[in-house]
């Protein structure tokens, strides 16, 4: 697996322009999915397909629901398949649903994904939906034969990125962005309005990668910067909680005058 580079956590709107610098950033939707870094190797025949998770473990077997949306966006064994050796791309695993057209909440990945060989924390959710299914959402190529592309600016392996994949409704797609330039004045309030149309559709927030830059920051100008309202005081999810018991008090019960209760008090 190829390393992934850093992200800078941005906590305010201002603070994000002062990371950005005068750089053109694209910016494109967080996804609240899994990330994948897909290696294609078609030495290896029916074996061409790896998938690492976002710690480094090899997923390849945990996530073969997501095998033929692979080869069928890369025309694996087909005439017109343009890898003639190896790629790597990354993309986002995520759950697809047929009738509403829309990706399904996060928490839907863990009935079509083992960890090792087990599915965990499923024995309660309802069964699996005949209209849902795993998708790739892809966002870079680090690979490409004989080119490795990190080296490449990222406006140049979006463009071998659409070169190599195709697009299938609900199987696999491109990621959408937006270039902002923040050597221009107007950069806050384009990010401003970028970022209240990320909270009013609730996606998980925004990510900022440097246009015209490399894969890798090797002195820190060029990093990627997340933007969500979890980081931003006052906006984000700033506490947990959780029910860890409880009573019943008659005289509370006695005050409600809605019955018998088995409960009228809860810690939190």
């Amino acid at each position: 697996m190829i390393t992934r580079p850093k992200f800078e956590k941005a906590r305010s709107i201002r603070h994000c322009c002062g990371l950005a610098g005068k750089r053109r950033l694209s910016v494109e939707r967080k996804y609240d999915g899994e990330y994948c870094q897909v290696h294609i190797n078609l030495s290896a025949g029916d074996d061409c397909i790896k998938i690492f998770s976002k710690s480094g473990r090899d997923s390849t077997s945990d996530r073969i629901g997501l095998h033929e949306a692979l080869k069928a966006s890369l025309r694996l064994g087909e005439v017109d398949c343009v890898i003639k050796k190896c790629c790597i791309l990354e993309g986002e695993l995520l759950v697809w649903n047929d009738r509403h057209h829309r990706i399904e909440p996060f928490h839907k990945i863990r009935k079509y994904v083992q960890r090792s060989g087990r599915y965990i924390g499923t024995s309660r959710d309802s069964p699996i939906e005949p209209d849902e299914h795993l998708m790739i959402m892809f966002y870079d190529v680090l690979l490409f034969d004989d080119i490795a592309c990190i080296s490449e600016s990222l406006s140049t392996r979006r463009l071998r990125l659409r070169y190599l994949v195709q697009y299938i409704p609900g199987q696999a797609d491109l990621e959408n962005y937006e270039m902002i330039d923040f050597s221009f004045p107007d950069a806050y309030d384009k990010l401003s309005r970028a970022f209240a149309r990320a909270i009013t559709q609730r996606w998980e927030g925004l990510v900022l990668k440097a246009y015209d830059g490399p894969y890798f920051s090797l002195n820190g100008s060029h990093s990627h910067i997340k933007l969500k309202k979890d980081y931003i005081p006052g906006l984000g999810d700033t506490a947990d909680f959780a029910i860890v018991g409880g009573r019943r008090d008659a005289k509370v019960e006695q005050e409600l005058g809605i019955g018998k209760l088995l409960w009228t008090l809860f810690y939190i």
